[in-house]
């Protein structure tokens, strides 16, 4: 049985989209929470560079 290629980004997006919306939520927490001290803009740089790197392949 054949999947289309289309049909397989669908099924892939929804736990992609879960994992990255989990990782956003524990980033805002600990931003708010002061974990990353002055360096708030380089955490934030390295997660999305990371998680949007994955989504346009």
């Amino acid at each position: 049985m054949k999947t289309s290629f289309e049909k397989a980004k669908r099924k892939l997006s929804k736990p992609w989209f879960a994992a990255a919306s989990i990782l956003f939520a524990i980033m805002f927490i600990q931003t708010i929470g002061g974990k990353f001290e002055d360096k708030n803009i380089e955490a934030w740089s390295w997660l999305t560079q990371n998680i949007f790197t994955w989504s346009t392949s």
